[in-house]
């Protein structure tokens, strides 16, 4: 590879990864997943303690996984892609045949409750 391919590819790698932040920076943040039911991170008040204590940043971790641009998009090409390899078992849902959908239960905490 001549060092200008080299430098050439470090450029469009630079760029994408540029435009993907500018990208989730000018998308509006959603509230809510419908495709994963749940609510979605919020973007965090940057104050002076919460940065030396270190929790903002996992908050920032939180809410740009959370407001990634085409993020039900990217999880719904997961899920599809382990459906053609075989995979049956999808966060502790059976998917079965003719769509059925079965919750695994956990044998041990069934046993629990059936003693108290």
């Amino acid at each position: 590879m001549s060092k200008r391919y080299a430098r050439f590819l470090t450029a469009v790698f630079c760029l994408f990864l540029g435009g993907l932040m500018v990208w989730q920076m000018l998308l509006p943040d959603r509230e809510r997943s419908d495709v994963e039911n749940r609510t979605l991170q919020q973007r965090p008040a940057l104050t002076l303690s919460s940065v030396l204590d270190g929790s903002y940043m996992e908050d920032v971790e939180a809410y740009v996984q959370d407001q990634f641009p085409l993020r039900d998009q990217w999880t719904g090409l997961k899920a599809r892609t382990e459906q053609l390899i075989g995979k049956r078992l999808f966060n502790n849902i059976y998917l079965c045949e003719g769509e059925t959908l079965i919750s695994k239960v956990d044998a041990l905490r069934t046993a629990l409750r059936r003693r108290t």
